[in-house]
């Protein structure tokens, strides 16, 4: 599980040069909590956002390897990068 969020992570890098360093702190602070986040999800949650996110998997896959129907994949991953997206926004404001 650790492999998988540090991968994310790694995936999210963007060359800092370009970023003086308040803006890379807040980048880097903002990846920490959106991973941190990741890890309250349930696990099929996480799995799923995992798949499509890092494996670039379609919902006809995803369902297979989790034994879900597609239309329960799409249900399930727009939840859960709801509560994300909500979770982030309210730590930003």
């Amino acid at each position: 599980r650790t492999e998988a969020l540090d991968e994310v992570a790694a995936a999210n890098v963007v060359d800092d040069r370009t970023r003086n360093p308040a803006e890379q702190m807040d980048q880097q602070d903002t990846a920490r909590h959106a991973m941190m986040l990741l890890e309250q999800l349930g696990d099929r949650e996480r799995q799923i956002i995992l798949l499509k996110v890092m494996e670039h998997r379609s919902y006809q896959e995803i369902a297979e390897i989790m034994d879900l129907t597609p239309t329960n994949v799409g249900f399930i991953l727009h939840t859960s990068l709801k509560k994300l997206a909500v979770a982030l926004r309210a730590r930003l404001v």
